[in-house]
């Protein structure tokens, strides 16, 4: 997965500002999920200084729910103020935190 999704990057940097955002081929994920790495010193990406990366893999589960999952995104990307929270947060209950999510379930 992480061959194919270093392959898919080389094609076209998915990196937004201080934000990346690549994903594997959905033929390749077999269990759907979003991997968040935040480096607050940032991490050299193509052209770009990147803070936050947002791993999606996502597959045919997920389908239904995809352009839920894009919109929600957009609306993280846009957002400088959340993503400077981001950038600063250093525990996985605090990143969930900020983005509106619930660790009850």
């Amino acid at each position: 997965i992480s061959d194919a999704a270093v392959q898919r990057e080389s094609l076209a940097s998915t990196a937004i500002s201080t934000v990346a955002v690549p994903h594997a081929p959905i033929e390749f994920v077999h269990k759907p999920c979003i991997a968040i790495l935040i480096n607050p010193a940032g991490i050299q990406w193509d052209t770009h200084t990147i803070k936050i990366v947002f791993f999606l893999a996502v597959n045919k589960e997920v389908k239904p729910y995809i352009d839920q999952v894009y919109r929600y995104f957009n609306e993280v990307l846009e957002d400088r103020r959340l993503l400077n929270h981001l950038e600063k947060a250093t525990m996985p209950e605090e990143v969930i935190g900020i983005l509106g999510g619930d660790l009850s379930s």
